[in-house]
C-alpha cells in the first residue's frame, strides 16, 4: 500500500537537502582546495593528488558504509545513532578544514570527512530500500537525486561566487545545513519503522541473479564514465567554439537543466516499466545526446543536445539507484547502495586521473574524445539489453 504523503514529504525534503548539501560540499571543497592546502603547507602540485584520494576514499567508504548498513539491519535504533554520530563527525571535520594550518592535520581532516559523509549516502539508502515499500523507492530516489542535479546546476555559479570570500563563511553554512539535514532524515519514521511490505520476502518474486547485479554495475559503471568525460571534459570546449570562456558560467548548467526536469517524472516511469527499461532508454538517449553534441553545427542545437544527454543521465541513474536498492532487497540493501555509489567515485576518480595525467591534450587521445561519451552511452545500452531484472509487483 503506498504511503500517505503528509509520511513520505519529511523523508523526501530530507532526501533533496542531503545530497544537494553533499554536493555543495562538494563544489566549495574543491573551490578553495588550493587556498587551504597552501595555507596549511602543502603544494599546489599535490592538489590532483589529494582529488584522487579523496575519490578513493569516496569509493571504499560508500561500500564499507553499505556493509555496516547491513549488519546493522536488526537493531534499527542503534543504526540510526551511529548514523547521526557519524554523519555530524563529517560535518564537524568539514567545518574545521579551513582552520587546519599543517599538513597532518589537514589530510587527517580530509580522511576524517570523506569517510564520514560516506555514512549520508549507501546506509541512507538502504534504510530506503529496506523499510519504504517498493511503489515509494522510485519517489525517495528521485527526490534525492533532486537535490544532486540541483547543485550541479548551482556548481558554475557558486564557484564563481566563492571568489575573494573568506573560505570560514561557507564552511561553516555548509556544515551547519547538512548537520542540521540529517538529524531531520533521521527524524523521519518512513526511515526507521517496520520494513516495506515488498521486502525481501515478498511472495512470488524472482530472487536476483548474480548476472544481474553485475550487468546492471557494469552498464553504471560505463554510463558514469561516458558522463565524466562528456560534461567535464568536452562540454567546456564545445561551448567555446560558439559562445566563447565568458558564456560557460550560464552554459555548463544547461546539462542539468535537462537532467532537473526529467528526474522526477523518471520515478514514475520506473514504477510502471521497469528500471532496466528506463536505465536503457536513458543509455539511448544521453548517447544520442552525446553524438549531437560532437556534430552540432550551432549553439542552439549544442544546447538542445545537452538538454537531450542531461535527460538521458537522469534515466539512467535514477533507474540505476533504485535496481540498485532492489536487487539488494535479500539483506544486501547497503551493499548494492555503495557499490552504486562507490562506482560515481571510480569513474570521477579516473577523468581526474586523465585529466592530471593530461591524457584528454594528447595526441593519440584528442581527436576520439568527442565521441567517446556516445560510445561509452552506447556501451552501456549493449550490457542492459543483456541483462534481465527479476519481475517484481509494482502496486
Amino acid at each position: 500500500m503506498p504511503q500517505p504523503a503528509a509520511r513520505l514529504a519529511p523523508a523526501a525534503l530530507a532526501l533533496f537537502a542531503l545530497q544537494f548539501l553533499l554536493v555543495c560540499g562538494w563544489t566549495i571543497y574543491v573551490a578553495f582546495l588550493p587556498q587551504l592546502a597552501a595555507r596549511a603547507g602543502i603544494a599546489t602540485s599535490w592538489i590532483a593528488a589529494i582529488l584522487i584520494l579523496d575519490q578513493v576514499l569516496f569509493a571504499l567508504g560508500d561500500f564499507s558504509a553499505g556493509v555496516a548498513a547491513d549488519a546493522a539491519a536488526r537493531n534499527v535504533a542503534r543504526f540510526g545513532r551511529w548514523l547521526a554520530a557519524v554523519g555530524l563527525g563529517s560535518c564537524a571535520a568539514f567545518l574545521l578544514l579551513p582552520q587546519a594550518t599543517s599538513p597532518l592535520l589537514f589530510l587527517a581532516l580530509i580522511i576524517l570527512w570523506t569517510l564520514c559523509s560516506s555514512a549520508l549516502r549507501a546506509p541512507v539508502m538502504a534504510l530506503v530500500g529496506r523499510h519504504a515499500p517498493v511503489p515509494s523507492l522510485p519517489l525517495l530516489a528521485s527526490m534525492s537525486l533532486f537535490g544532486l542535479g540541483v547543485a550541479g546546476a548551482l556548481a558554475p555559479y557558486l564557484g564563481a561566487r566563492l571568489r575573494g570570500v573568506d573560505p570560514a563563511v561557507p564552511f561553516v553554512l555548509s556544515s551547519l545545513a547538512l548537520a542540521a539535514a540529517t538529524l531531520v532524515l533521521l527524524k523521519a519514521d518512513v526511515l526507521f519503522g517496520k520494513p516495506g511490505p515488498a521486502g525481501a520476502s515478498e511472495s512470488g518474486a524472482a530472487q536476483p541473479s548474480t548476472r544481474a547485479r553485475a550487468g546492471l554495475l557494469l552498464a553504471l559503471l560505463l554510463a558514469a564514465a561516458a558522463f565524466q568525460v562528456h560534461f567535464f571534459v568536452v562540454s567546456a570546449p564545445a561551448y567555446v567554439r560558439f559562445a566563447g570562456k565568458e558564456a560557460l558560467e550560464q552554459l555548463m548548467p544547461v546539462f542539468w537543466i535537462g537532467f532537473n526536469l526529467s528526474i522526477l517524472p523518471v520515478g514514475f516511469a520506473c514504477r510502471r516499466l521497469g528500471e532496466i527499461r528506463v536505465m536503457l532508454a536513458g543509455a539511448v538517449l544521453a548517447a544520442a545526446g552525446g553524438w549531437f553534441a560532437g556534430q552540432a553545427p550551432s549553439l542552439a542545437l549544442l544546447i538542445g543536445s545537452q538538454l537531450l544527454a542531461g535527460a538521458g543521465w537522469a534515466f539512467i541513474l535514477l533507474a540505476a539507484l533504485t535496481a540498485a536498492v532492489e536487487l539488494g532487497r535479500t539483506g544486501f540493501e547497503g551493499r548494492m547502495s555503495g557499490l552504486f555509489f562507490g562506482l560515481l567515485a571510480v569513474a570521477t576518480l579516473a577523468r581526474i586521473a586523465a585529466v592530471a595525467a593530461q591524457l584528454p591534450k594528447a595526441p593519440a587521445i584528442a581527436p576520439l574524445l568527442a565521441d567517446l561519451p556516445w560510445l561509452l552511452w552506447g556501451a552501456s545500452a549493449l550490457v542492459l539489453l543483456a541483462t534481465r531484472m527479476p519481475t517484481r509487483a509494482r502496486a
